[in-house]
């Protein structure tokens, strides 16, 4: 680790909200004495370890630092750095963050930075520089898609307009580039294909070498709510925006990687933070603009969000070391709302009193200032710019993010006070009373019904092969479909991993799929006696990528390895946007002899229930989890929300996130049954102890497998008074997602992965074979009549209670 000096003077150069939440994260680094802020605002000079300091050119600045001992400047808008500023301290010895002239220029000239990213072909809109204004109204006419307009130069984030009929375009080009309405920013212009899609901000700090990505952010551009009304240089903004760890990785590799290595090679290393504004298209993510700096008011929810020390982070850019430190994020969500002066961004009126401010800033609410003064008697503080202020609220959800920032702007009072009151709305939920599995889009009722309709056309073939194919010996179907070959059958059994590989696809940890894949098919076969001696698979993609494809082949590899199945073959497609994530399947091949099938006819009212541990989700229900996790969390960055720790109980150290957690590869229980019952090789061995019933507990939970072994019209039910409780992590999403314990158990499988059921005289005997496997086992419960099954429950919703469900 990386050791920084102490007792630190910082220079911050400008004067926005921006400035403000810069000088305060430097004032937080313990590694900082003081921060200078010129000219600062109203907000920099209220805390004891910042001041305002008015500095009016380079040299002062220069003068300044080496008077005080200076050891950082952090340039935070663009025209100073498009001016040079960083160039000419670095000459004077003087550490600076952010980019110097030549590298600034990739936002201070739009039409240089669609030329760069044409030659590092960078993802962007299709374009058209001009000078001269015949030359772009020819121009517009010709085309046929929608344009936007855009000032070349630097416009303060206003000088873009999407204009809707051509009669406003041709208005926009004369106001532009005739009457200078964006001064010189449009003498010349750039046109360009609008995109379609939503936006997002991404922030990459770098040292012109590595880079660090923060979470992705977004802005609300227009005046008034509903995203209408004109441009301004932002009236909120919200962080995480819901980008996936998946995408945010795709405009890491195509485009912040590209512009960080093009600047370099062309001779202009970025040091300081490359913010790219990024249209996410139909065909992947697109830029729409580069700028040189962190944006306004992005910064106010970005920085809130970085847990490691931020001293650290911008002096190892300046120094080019960013890839000796580990950058951290906290796991939260912030929403900024911007309050701004009436008539803003057109005319306004300055100098009106501000109160309320001292009953806002809180540990969760911040209060950045921008366009305020202090009066000189230090008698209050007056608006003097068109954004005031912005109220950022910092909570564990995005709706708790809104509820702080909200509650913290009622509190502000100036005259004419104008702000939005939807910023983030869009991004929040609304909090559910519980979730269900139909919730997640998983209907079990319409599934039940297709798998029937599927069933009675597989069981309209079973006559075509006469004397080959055998009816069914369990209820529904049963766990697999035997195929009769005189004194034994062959076993087959169809399955997949689900939506767990959504989960992999976040983690980018694809290598305990394969043990999934294995038990779903290989623990149905056992449930009928079989041994399972091959299976092959089927991996459909939406993109083939060699280093998941390996992971996922090489997990399933070593558990065949293990459990003495072969892999004779499988297929692997690429399917495009049909998909997308991959879809994993498997047909297992298994062997019995045909009088040690487990059939289920010899159960009886009494036998005995033994439930055998199960720590993780196996592959079921993962659609529920994500919905309750992207709700809980309101953000659909998946990779993130994954990476959090979390305890259960509450009161317990939280040890592992929940992607590690989620992902816990499912246990394979057919070995230890076949141990038991005897493996087809050893089928004229004498058997010792008699499984009348397994039951794989797989989709549809306990309830939904448990009747498949019943025998029919027996009128048979279970008892289960002692089933193993959910794991740590079953537990907290069940109660994160508010889940009732009847929609629980019919939906995982509760901690319990299978259940077998004996004479109540083989039970001791089971239960010590099965430890001698190294599974856990307990007697659960029992067989009764009635036709019901009960579950004594040790969910969160009802536990102790008695959970009675039907056929």
């Amino acid at each position: 680790k990386m050791k920084f000096p102490d007792s630190n003077s910082v220079l911050v150069i400008g004067s926005g909200g921006r400035e403000h939440a810069i000088a305060r994260a430097l004032a937080d680094s313990l590694h900082v004495k003081h921060v200078f802020v010129s000219p600062g605002n109203g907000g920099t000079q209220v805390s004891a370890k910042t001041s305002n300091v008015t500095l009016k050119n380079f040299e002062e600045i220069s003068t300044f630092c080496a008077k005080e001992l200076i050891s950082l400047v952090v340039v935070g808008p663009e025209v100073p750095l498009s001016e040079g500023i960083a160039d000419f301290l670095k000459k004077r010895g003087i550490r600076c963050f952010g980019p110097s002239k030549a590298a600034s220029i990739i936002e201070a000239s739009k039409s240089w930075a669609n030329a760069f990213m044409e030659r590092h072909n960078i993802p962007t809109a299709s374009s058209q520089s001009f000078s001269h204004l015949k030359e772009a109204e020819a121009y517009v006419k010709s085309v046929k898609h929608d344009i936007v307009i855009k000032a070349s130069g630097l416009a303060a984030g206003k000088g873009v307009i999407l204009p809707s009929t051509i009669e406003e375009t041709m208005e926009c080009l004369r106001s532009m580039m005739t009457e200078l309405k964006f001064g010189d920013a449009g003498k010349e212009i750039v046109i360009e294909e609008r995109l379609e899609g939503p936006e997002t901000s991404i922030f990459a700090f770098t040292d012109g070498h590595s880079f660090v990505c923060c979470p992705a952010a977004q802005d609300h551009k227009r005046a008034r709510n509903g995203d209408k009304g004109p441009n301004t240089g932002g009236m909120g903004a919200y962080a995480p925006s819901g980008v996936s760890g998946k995408l945010l990785d795709t405009i890491k590799r195509t485009i912040i990687k590209p512009t960080i290595d093009g600047l370099r090679k062309e001779g202009n290393p970025f040091v300081g933070v490359l913010f790219a504004g990024i249209m996410l298209t139909v065909d992947g993510p697109k830029v729409l603009e580069f700028n040189c700096r962190m944006g306004d008011p992005e910064t106010q929810v970005i920085l809130p969000l970085i847990k490691s020390d931020f001293y650290e982070l911008v002096s190892s850019c300046a120094d080019g070391c960013l890839d000796a430190i580990n950058v951290e994020f906290w796991p939260k969500c912030a929403c900024a709302v911007v309050a701004a002066s009436g008539g803003y961004p057109g005319s306004y009126t300055k100098g009106k009193r501000i109160v309320g401010l001292e009953t806002v800033d809180s540990e969760n609410v911040i209060v950045s200032h921008a366009g305020t003064q202090r009066l000189e008697d230090d008698s209050g503080i007056v608006t003097s710019g068109g954004r005031v202020l912005a109220v950022t609220g910092i909570g564990n959800t995005m709706n708790d993010a809104i509820r702080l920032a909200y509650e913290g702007i009622s509190k502000v009072k100036f005259e004419n006070i104008h702000f939005r009151t939807d910023i983030a709305h869009s991004y929040a939920v609304e909090e559910k009373v519980s979730c269900t599995y139909a919730d997640s889009g998983v209907n079990t009722e319409v599934g039940d019904c297709a798998s029937k309709i599927a069933y009675n056309g597989a069981k309209a073939t079973f006559s075509s092969r006469k004397g080959m194919i055998g009816e069914p010996i369990q209820n529904d179907g049963g766990f697999t479909g035997f195929l009769d070959f005189g004194d034994f059958c062959l076993v087959q059994g169809d399955d997949g991993v689900g939506t767990k590989i959504i989960i992999a696809d976040a983690m980018n940890k694809y290598d305990t799929l394969g043990a999934d894949l294995l038990a779903m098919v290989c623990d149905d076969a056992v449930c009928v006696g079989a041994e399972t001696i091959s299976i092959s698979n089927t991996i459909d993609t939406n993109c083939v990528d060699p280093h998941r494809i390996s992971e996922m082949m090489k997990g399933l590899t070593k558990a065949c390895c293990e459990q003495k199945i072969v892999i004779p073959g499988g297929e692997i497609a690429e399917l495009g946007n049909q998909l997308n994530s991959s879809i994993w399947n498997s047909t297992a091949v298994g062997i019995v002899a045909k009088d040690r099938i487990i059939s289920g006819k010899d159960i009886q009212i009494g036998d005995t229930i033994i439930a055998l541990r199960e720590n993780g989700f196996r592959s079921n229900g993962f659609s529920l989890v994500r919905l309750i996790l992207r709700e809980h969390f309101q953000s659909s960055d998946l990779s993130s929300i994954l990476s959090r720790k979390f305890s259960y109980p509450e009161s317990s150290s939280p040890t592992q996130t929940y992607g590690e957690a989620l992902l816990h590869p499912s246990t394979i229980y057919s070995s230890a049954i076949l141990d038991i019952i005897g493996r087809y090789s050893e089928r004229t061995s004498e058997k010792t102890v008699t499984l009348k019933g397994i039951v794989h507990v797989t989709g549809g939970g306990i309830p939904g497998n448990f009747y498949r072994i019943l025998p029919n019209n027996s009128g048979f039910g279970a008892e289960l008074t002692n089933l193993f409780s959910p794991s740590p992590v079953m537990l907290k999403i069940q109660t994160l997602g508010n889940v009732s314990d009847l929609e629980a158990y019919k939906t995982w499988n509760m901690g319990n992965g299978m259940l077998v059921v004996v004479s109540p005289a083989d039970s001791s005997n089971v239960l010590q074979l099965l430890k001698g496997s190294g599974i856990d086992a307990q007697v659960a419960g029992t067989i009764i009549p009635g036709g019901k099954i009960r579950i004594l429950s040790k969910g969160v919703d009802s536990p102790g209670f008695v959970l009675e469900f039907g056929k």
